[in-house]
C-alpha cells in the first residue's frame, strides 16, 4: 500500500519566522516515527507533503501543501496519508474534525503514529479523538498566553530600562 506523509511545522512568533522548528528536530522526529511505523505496517510512502511556518489553526484548505496533498490524492491511486500524530494535523478540534470528515468525504484514510485507528467511527473512538484534539486546542492557547504574558513583561522591562529588558529586547522576543 503506498501513502503520502504530511508534516506541517508551525513557526511562527510575532510576525516573523522562528526557524528552530523548521531547521531543526521539526521535521526529523515525525519523518523517522513515520519511516518506522510504515516500515512496520508494509507501507511504501511515497511522497511528503511539508508545511513550514503554518499554524495547525489553520483551515487545511488555507495551506498550501495540504491543498497540494489533497489534489495529489485525486489524481492518483494513494488512499492514505500518515501523519506522526494528531495534534500536528490540527491544534484546533473544528479544523481536525473538518479535515477528517473531508477525508472521509473522498474515501482517503488518515493513519496517526501515535493514535492508531484515528479514523474509526464507534462511539468511543470518536470521543476519544475529539478529546485529544480538544486537549491539543487548550495546549495551543495556554502557549499562547504564556508567549504573550512574556512579551508584555519584557516591553515593560524594556520601557522600564531594566538590564533584563535591554537584554531581552535584543534577542527580539
Amino acid at each position: 500500500m503506498g501513502a503520502f506523509h504530511n508534516a506541517p511545522v508551525s513557526a511562527e512568533r510575532r510576525g516573523h519566522t522562528d526557524r528552530g522548528q523548521i531547521e531543526g528536530d521539526g521535521f526529523t522526529r515525525p519523518r523517522a516515527a513515520i519511516k518506522a511505523y510504515a516500515a512496520a505496517n508494509d507501507i511504501k510512502v511515497m511522497r511528503e507533503f511539508r508545511e513550514e511556518g503554518v499554524s495547525g489553526t489553520k483551515e487545511t484548505m488555507d495551506r498550501a501543501a495540504w491543498a497540494e496533498m489533497m489534489a495529489t490524492l485525486h489524481s492518483n491511486s494513494v488512499r492514505t496519508i500518515i501523519v506522526e500524530k494528531l495534534d500536528r494535523l490540527a491544534r484546533d478540534l473544528m479544523v481536525q474534525e473538518a479535515a477528517i470528515a473531508d477525508l472521509r468525504k473522498y474515501g482517503f484514510s488518515l493513519v496517526s503514529v501515535q493514535e492508531p485507528d484515528l479514523m474509526a467511527s464507534d462511539p468511543t473512538r470518536v470521543l476519544m479523538r475529539q478529546l485529544m484534539g480538544a486537549l491539543a486546542q487548550y495546549d495551543k492557547s495556554q502557549i499562547v498566553a504564556k508567549l504573550r504574558g512574556a512579551r508584555m513583561r519584557m516591553k515593560a522591562a524594556v520601557r522600564a530600562g531594566s538590564p533584563m529588558g535591554s537584554t531581552m529586547a535584543r534577542m527580539r522576543l
